[in-house]
């Protein structure tokens, strides 16, 4: 399914209304292989009634298309994490505004989402998708899970702030009875929360990182537990769009940048920009 690059992203809070702007398809969403399920077995993939509508239509236009895809809809789903599933039926935030009609559509597109009436830790991020809507009124049954961007809904007016600076430049940890391991580490300047990366000491050298440990808060000390043999690990601060500075190698380069471990996955720029206000997303 072919996938859209968000801009700008506006929230009205709990309860109220979230604005995006489509700019156009993202890169590397096409050419993709389109399926229907239209429940005809003749001379489809076998038991399934998956027929190929097309092996390499391609949105950017080099290949549209065909019928009977008449458009496309944009779904929503808030959680704490990344979708763990691309089932229509589970991406069940409310989307106004959100069918993009025709193979080929124009853009900027402008999409408005019903915010939930309240926010917590579950519900925090916001995601969006891409549905395949049918000639003949059906929708595709899976989404394309496009976002991996977390978008944070929950407040209407947030401060200007600085990319977080580096954290845990003293970081001291040691191992409990229950084979756990606390650290004691500095916040990054303008923190807003911490993660750690681990990963195994055999990859410390290109920092090869095989999981995390997200929302650790600002309080500056953690606990967490992991299985048995050698580690390394690094605490990385983050605020509402994006996250500071791994630190750096001896040769003064900026350590690797932890790329879908986890939860907490943030954009990292590395530099001293100001984030925009009023909830908008660069």
């Amino acid at each position: 399914i072919p996938t859209f690059e968000i801009g700008d992203f506006k929230t009205g809070g709990p309860g109220g209304t979230s604005i995006l702007n489509i700019n156009g398809w993202s890169a590397g969403s096409g050419p993709a292989d389109y399926w229907i399920m239209y429940g005809d077995k003749k001379n489809c993939e076998t038991g399934s009634g998956r027929c190929p509508l097309n092996d390499l239509c391609s949105p950017e236009g080099t290949s549209p298309c065909p019928e009977p895809i008449t458009g496309y809809q944009i779904r929503a789903i808030t959680s704490t994490c990344y979708p763990t599933t691309s089932k229509a039926s589970e991406w069940n935030v409310h989307v106004w505004s959100g069918t993009i009609k025709g193979r080929e559509p124009t853009f900027p597109q402008v999409v408005q989402v019903r915010n939930p009436e309240k926010c917590d830790y579950n519900n925090r991020f916001m995601y969006f998708a891409t549905q395949l809507l049918y000639a003949d009124g059906r929708s595709s049954e899976y989404v394309s899970r496009n976002s991996k961007t977390p978008f944070y809904w929950c407040n209407t007016s947030l401060p200007t702030y600085k990319q977080p600076a580096e954290a845990g430049k003293e970081m001291k940890c040691y191992k409990n009875k229950d084979s756990s391991i606390t650290c004691l580490y500095n916040n990054g300047e303008c923190a807003w929360d911490n993660t750690i990366y681990y990963g195994p000491l055999t990859a410390v050298s290109n920092y090869s990182y095989t999981g995390s440990f997200c929302a650790l808060g600002t309080g500056g000390t953690t606990a967490f537990m992991l299985n048995e043999g050698d580690w390394f690990w690094i605490v990385t601060s983050i605020n509402q769009w994006c996250e500071g500075s791994y630190g750096v190698t001896s040769d003064g380069l900026e350590r690797r940048k932890a790329i879908n471990i986890g939860c907490c996955n943030y954009p990292n720029k590395c530099s001293n920009e100001c984030a925009p206000k009023e909830g908008n997303r660069e």
